[in-house]
């Protein structure tokens, strides 16, 4: 049996080709709706942009290949050729490689220097760690100096005391080397064990030591861990470990990376038990930051998050214009179309509207409009205390680690979502008390899905603006 090899720009083009014209080309029938084309599937409406499509029955969508696999029953090297011609691509006869067992690394100690005078310089003078806290560290056994480099050695133990994970630091003031030891156990990276129901999350090792030496009032009682990266495993396995742990405190970076982490942490801790998550966040890039600041010492600032920054702003326009509005809101038949059951009569054709305009500060305006329409119809009195509830409300569902939906699909399932919800009203007829609240919950998730659209149609108009493309109907 022969394969068929394609080139990377060829698997490129074949994904980024025009899927309306390749149905056109089989006999397909497609409509223009808005600033889409529409195909009727077997299995229902796929809204066609570009390479890029979307099924709201199955809510599902991709690129050109996978659509053609997906609809025309092809195989990954069929779809290619179809896409861009039979002519395309290499048949090779296949080479047979002997296939080694995966084998996993074994774990090392890095070996111990017979001092740490070069670990203690470091972190004392170019780190600005308490010397209360570094000497406590190196006397459990869990930082120490490399003999080959004189790096700093940061290491993990498991529950029976045994060395399971090491990360090692240069001490060198002009280098930024960092890595973990191979085959390290991510589930036992650096920590230590108090004895409170209190543990304390961080990225890395120094940082870890620098919220320690920023809070050394009785800080041997509670428990602390560098994950050694952004993933969680190490803060689970605590956890699990240790039952007196109750209260929570992410501490990672104040940065894009950092709080996407955060939000990602808080998610996975929240599925494995009931505790107690608290964020807390240092005024710099990270605690050593803060740390060099009361030293004197030139620090890098904390980051941003450019995503939330936009949503929280956007949250914080909606609730000004709509207090602003309430006094000729609140009156006559001006409150009746934003009551729950005149609501969907007036978001309907909005929507509709957002999806022919054709520029992207157009489709943000209505977008934001329905958002604020949906609060509307989710207070009963329309008073100020109820509209900042809500907004309450769809800042703390906003989830950045989350949020990178195009807006296409947010589209689809802002509408999908709001047709649902409308369809179950009208089976329900008159709604309990409990019911009505479940669909205020529903519609407040899809407001701050408006917000969101907002927001990603800003950032695709500037990516498009700075890849030298044009918006346009």
């Amino acid at each position: 049996m022969s394969y068929i090899y394609f080139t990377e720009q060829e698997k490129a083009t074949a994904n980024d080709a025009d899927i309306a014209a390749y149905l056109l080309s089989r006999g397909e029938a497609v409509k223009r709706v808005g600033r889409e084309k529409v195909w009727e599937s077997p299995s229902g409406k796929v809204s066609i942009n570009g390479s890029l499509w979307y099924s709201q029955y199955e809510q599902t969508g991709g690129g050109a290949i996978n659509f053609v696999r997906k609809y025309f029953g092809k195989t990954f090297p069929e779809a290619i050729r179809d896409l861009l011609g039979q002519s395309v691509g290499n048949e090779t006869q296949p080479v047979t490689y002997e296939r080694k067992a995966e084998e996993r690394l074994p774990f090392e100690v890095p070996p111990k220097h017979t001092d740490m005078r070069r670990v203690y310089g470091y972190l004392l003078n170019e780190r600005c760690l308490d010397r209360d806290v570094i000497h406590a560290f190196a006397h459990a056994g869990l930082l120490y100096e490399e003999s080959e480099h004189h790096n700093a050695v940061f290491l993990g133990l498991d529950e029976n005391g045994t060395p399971r994970h090491a990360q090692k630091r240069s001490t060198s003031p002009v280098s930024d080397f960092k890595n973990n030891v191979a085959g390290s156990n991510a589930d036992y990276s650096f920590h230590w064990n108090g004895t409170s129901d209190k543990l304390y999350i961080f990225e890395a090792p120094i940082d870890m030591l620098a919220y320690i030496s920023l809070h050394k009032d009785q800080w041997e009682r509670h428990s602390y861990v560098a994950l050694c990266s952004t993933a969680d495993r190490s803060a689970i396995q605590m956890l699990k470990d240790r039952p007196n742990l109750k209260k929570v405190y992410i501490c990672l970076d104040n940065d894009s990376a950092g709080i996407e982490g955060a939000y990602r942490i808080a998610e996975s801790i929240r599925a494995v038990g009931e505790y107690e998550l608290w964020r807390s966040m240092s005024k710099n890039k990270d605690w050593d930051e803060d740390l060099k600041e009361l030293h004197g010492k030139a620090v890098i600032p904390a980051g941003r998050h450019k995503k939330m920054d936009v949503f929280f702003d956007l949250c914080t326009q909606a609730q000004d214009e709509l207090q602003d509005r309430l006094p000729t809101l609140c009156k006559g038949e001006q409150a009746k179309r934003y009551r729950l059951d005149k609501l969907f009569d007036t978001i309907r054709p909005m929507l509709i509207d957002a999806e022919r305009c054709e520029t992207p500060e157009q489709r943000i305006c209505i977008y934001k409009d329905i958002g604020k329409a949906i609060i509307l119809g989710c207070t009963s009195k329309q008073t100020p205390s109820e509209i900042d509830g809500c907004i309450s409300t769809i800042r703390s569902l906003y989830k950045p680690h989350r949020d990178y939906d195009s807006s296409m699909c947010l589209a689809h399932s802002i509408s999908s979502d709001l047709a649902g919800i409308e369809a179950h009203i009208n089976h329900k007829g008159a709604l309990t008390r409990q019911e009505t609240e479940d669909v205020h919950a529903s519609l407040l998730r899809i407001a701050g899905n408006c917000f969101r659209q907002c927001g990603t149609i800003m950032r695709e108009s500037h990516e498009a603006e700075m890849h030298g493309l044009t918006i346009s109907q």
